[in-house]
């Protein structure tokens, strides 16, 4: 075989090749564009559309809040008047018969026109210029007191001592009034105190400006064993 025929053949295959290849591309692109028809049903007239069915939805209720009325304000009636009032029939006293004045009445002018004067009650005085004392003086209301006190009984048991402080007021009268305790210091020691103070005899009462006055006084009244 010459060298023509060679090359001939050759040309012819590639042809071929190129032709089988555009062959196949057309037959793939038209399977692809292919559509099948189909056909449109007939409907029938004597058919009746049927709506789908939907439930409705629930109303929405809005609450609104009534005030409440207020109550109407019932007056009271004033009550009527009775038409027949009672008759309330007082009894009248009889009239005194007139006094006459006692003559003696007028002979004393002072008397019959001096009003009476209440007694006039002195606050007692806490300085004056000269104080009450005991009748006998320092010495004798120490002894006084010495006499008339008695160690408590149970304070003595139990080792209970101290000193006691009582105030009085000494009034224009030299009586001893208005006894109190300054300053607790024990029951039983403050009530013996207090004891002794109110059984003092009637004192030189103090004076002010030459005129006797109410005075408030102090006693230290000392309890101590031995």
């Amino acid at each position: 075989m010459n060298l023509f025929t060679q090359r001939s053949r050759q040309n012819h295959r590639g042809r071929n090749f190129l032709i089988g290849l555009a062959i196949a591309s057309a037959s793939t692109l038209l399977a692809f564009e292919w559509q099948t028809p189909f056909e449109i049903p007939e409907i029938d007239e004597d058919l009746t559309l049927i709506d789908p069915i939907v439930d409705p939805l629930p109303p929405i209720v809005v609450l609104k809040k009534v005030p409440k009325k207020p109550k109407p304000k019932v007056s009271k009636a004033a009550p009527k008047p009775n038409p027949n009032p009672p008759v309330v029939v007082m009894p009248i006293s009889p009239i005194d018969p007139p006094v006459e004045p006692d003559p003696s009445i007028f002979d004393n002018d002072s008397a019959w026109f001096t009003p009476e004067v209440a007694d006039t009650v002195i606050e007692p005085f806490r300085i004056v210029e000269q104080m009450p004392e005991f009748v006998g003086g320092e010495s004798a209301l120490m002894r006084y007191m010495g006499k008339h006190l008695k160690y408590p009984h149970i304070a003595k048991s139990e080792n209970i001592q101290g000193k006691v402080h009582v105030q009085f007021v000494v009034r224009e009268t030299g009586k001893v009034t208005d006894v109190e305790v300054v300053g607790k210091t024990n029951p039983y020691l403050d009530a013996e105190a207090k004891r002794v103070v109110k059984s003092f005899p009637d004192w030189i009462p103090g004076e002010q400006r030459g005129k006797k006055v109410p005075v408030f006084y102090v006693v230290p009244i000392h309890f101590q064993l031995k």
